[in-house]
């Protein structure tokens, strides 16, 4: 994807999921989102290590 725009990057680090999303500020329009499992249960090691 090569568009020249005005994005913003939005990540929200919960206890269960992590949610990011790129949204165009100028339409408001999602560009790209992802929803990962933070899987908790194995530490905080283990959620440190799937956010990086």
């Amino acid at each position: 994807m090569s568009k020249v725009g005005t994005y913003a990057l939005g990540i929200d680090l919960g206890g269960t999921k992590t949610l990011a999303a790129v949204v165009d500020i100028t339409t408001g329009a999602v560009i790209a989102s992802e929803r990962k499992r933070t899987k908790a249960e194995r530490g905080q090691d283990a959620v440190a290590q799937r956010t990086i």
